[in-house]
């Protein structure tokens, strides 16, 4: 699974339940082997995408595909949604060590 594409975000808005649009725009692709950190401000919008990559919530606009899901339902995983098959190695508040001013 190496480099193949697991989630694949394509110009999506993405939204708390219920409330504005807090991302717009959004293109990412996911690929095995790789490891990510998002990272911002309080409030920007960081745990409301992993939720959107996880399957918690949907987009407003553009679109979310999952091929991870296919690729463990090939290796014989039995899961409905793409938070069964991915973990999150840590979370948690360093933003001391960050500065979100641009120089």
């Amino acid at each position: 699974m190496a480099g193949s594409p697991l989630v694949i975000l394509d110009n999506a808005a993405i939204a708390r339940p219920g409330g504005p649009t807090i991302l717009r725009g959004v293109s990412w692709t996911i690929r095995g082997g790789e490891s990510w950190a998002i990272i911002g401000p309080m409030g920007c919008g960081k745990t409301t995408l992993t939720e959107v990559v996880f399957g918690r919530h949907g987009v407003r606009e553009g679109t979310i595909a999952w091929p991870l899901l296919a690729q463990l339902r090939e290796a014989g995983w039995n899961v409905s949604w793409p938070a069964e098959g991915m973990q999150i190695v840590s979370f948690k508040e360093d933003s001391r060590l960050f500065s979100y001013v641009e120089d």
